[in-house]
């Protein structure tokens, strides 16, 4: 089945609080080409892609799930 893309935010939203986009390097649900959208929309986003891991990323990598995530809590100021 395609994937269907849909973005709930309209074209002059945005978010400007810091944002962290985890994906699994072997997943096509946030491919190199939606980064430009993503960073229209989310400004302060932080995009971060983890080896070996698919779309579950916290079940395919654990560890450094963890790691990522409380790397960018702790980088909040």
């Amino acid at each position: 089945l395609p994937i269907v893309r849909c973005n709930p935010l309209l074209p002059e939203e945005s978010v400007s609080h810091p944002v962290l986009f985890l994906k699994g390097e072997e997943s096509d649900f946030v491919l190199e080409e939606d980064h430009p959208k993503i960073l229209h929309h989310f400004p302060s986003a932080q995009i971060e892609s983890i080896a070996n891991a698919g779309h579950n990323i916290h079940a395919d990598q654990a560890e450094a799930f963890v790691r990522s995530v409380t790397a960018y809590f702790k980088s909040i100021p």
